[in-house]
This record gives C-alpha cells, structure tokens and sequence, in this order.
C-alpha cells in the first residue's frame, strides 16, 4: 500500500509541482484568461470521465449505515464516529501537519522578497525545490516504511519537518532556506504515504471512503486557519515567526505518536496486526 500511495502522490506532485505550473506560466504568457480557461475544461473533463464509471453498492456488512452511502454528510460523520473510537487514528489526526504547514506558505512569498532579498522568481525557486523534495520522499516513502514500520516512520516525519521550520526561523539563507523547504516536503510526503496506507489498513472496508472523509474534514479544514494565524502573526510580529511555532507546534505533537503501531506491509485492508514491532495493539472501536 505505502509503495501504490507513493507512485499516486508522485504523479500529483509531478503535475502540481512541475508540469502544471510551466503551462501556467505559458499560457499566461500567451493570454492571461487561457490558464483560468484550460483549468476550467480540465474539471469539466474530470466530471463526464466521472459519470462513467459504473455504479456500485457497497456490500451489506455488519455495523455498515446504508443511510451514509447516500448522504456525504451522514458519511462523513459516521467516520468522525469511527475515528474518535480509534486511538491510533484519533491521535494522527491531531498531529495536523496542515496548520504548521500553511502556516509558514501563507508568508513565504513575503519572507522571499523581505527576509531573503531575493529577486521576484525567487519565490519560484522555493516551490521547486519544495517539488523535488515531495518528489524525492515519495520515491523513498515505500522503502522507509518498510524498512522503519509505519510508526516509526511517522516519528521520522515530524522529527525531519520539526527542525526544518527551526531553522528557517534562525538562518535567513537562502540556499539553507531552499534545502529546508526539501526536507520539510519530504517529510510532509513520507507522513501523509504512512497515514493514508494506515487507515487503509485499520478501517474496515465498508468504512474507509467515510474514515478518509472524517479524516480530511479537520485536516483540510485546520489549513486556511492556519494560513491566517501564519500571516497575522507575521504581521503583528515578525516574518520569522510562524516559522517557529510551526516547528514548536510540530514538537509538542510528537509524543502523540507513541504507541502508533508499525502495521505489516502484508496486513489486508481493515485487518490489524498483532504482532508489530511495538506488541500488540486493542482495536479501541471494539471490532
């Protein structure tokens, strides 16, 4: 699962990170609506690709709520329900690499051009390292789980993004700045690799389209407000702030992930392993 997860999150990065931003900036060139225009045909064609795939019901399975596969509201809450019985998925859930994260972008074209004195493609430049660090943890994500475990590979996450946010707080260089950017992206890679392949792993199947709802709900919700906490803290403070108290916050989350089970690579969807690396491990949800 980490391996399949990582050859999906590195086709999204070569797309977000790389090919989508050179047409961009082409087409801008050309005519600034065409990006705006093209975006728009692509979602278009996204949706009719949509509309033909053929219509599944999910099989009857003890505990499923047939109302949930009609209502992505009811889903979405049935999988908040099964997440906050889950300890592990609970706890990754609070460990939100979203808030530090977008917290610290919110002002990095700012921090760029003020902090670094660099020219206007120098925001350009942080991206595309920032790219080439996603890409390179996808590339290893596979291997490091396996060869670390699923927990200890969330540890070596946040361990690796911590210190990155530290030290652009403290050393406004931007050769440093741009390798941190690296590191921290591969990190936030290697996390996300680990979490999804997690909850594919502990969910049940009936319930892992409602659990990754559930999931996101907070995760994605958490990212604009910390996209403002970032950018009125370095208003009212300095640039280098959300900087820091997104490697603090990153910290105080790390004991969090103790007990975090390093599940098999050979466990099937929905199964726990019991015999992991950190002993066994009492399914919380009672199932």
């Amino acid at each position: 699962m980490e391996r399949t997860n990582a050859r999906v999150i590195a086709a999204q990065i070569t797309g977000n990170g790389f090919v989508g931003p050179l047409v961009g900036a082409a087409l801008w060139a050309v005519w600034h609506p065409l990006p705006f225009l093209l975006d728009g045909v692509t979602f278009l064609a996204s949706a009719l690709l949509l509309m033909g795939l053929p219509s599944r019901t999910a099989p009857s399975e003890a505990g499923a709520d047939e109302r949930g596969l009609r209502s992505p509201l009811r889903g979405t809450w049935a999988g908040l329900r099964f997440l906050g019985r889950d300890q592990v998925l609970r706890r990754l859930m609070v460990v939100v690499l979203g808030v530090g994260q977008q917290a610290v972008y919110a002002v990095l074209v700012v921090y760029v051009e003020r902090k670094l004195g660099l020219p206007g493609f120098g925001y350009s430049l942080m991206l595309v390292a920032a790219a080439v660090g996603s890409l390179a943890g996808a590339s290893a994500a596979a291997w490091t789980a396996r060869w670390l475990g699923s927990g200890w590979s969330l540890k070596a996450a946040v361990s690796v993004s911590a210190p990155s946010y530290l030290v652009v707080a403290v050393l406004p260089w931007w050769p440093l700045v741009a390798l941190m950017l690296a590191l921290n992206s591969a990190g936030v890679v290697l996390w996300n690799v680990c979490t999804v392949a997690l909850r594919q792993r502990l969910a049940p199947p009936h319930m892992l389209g409602r659990v990754t709802s559930g999931y996101r709900l907070p995760a994605w919700g958490a990212m604009p407000i910390g996209a403002s906490a970032g950018g009125a803290l370095a208003q009212h403070t300095k640039l280098y702030a959300p900087w820091a108290l997104a490697g603090l916050l990153l910290l105080a989350c790390l004991p969090l992930l103790r007990g975090v089970p390093s599940v098999e690579s050979g466990s099937a969807p929905g199964q726990r392993n019991a015999g992991t690396a950190h002993g066994p491990h009492k399914d919380p949800s009672g199932s």
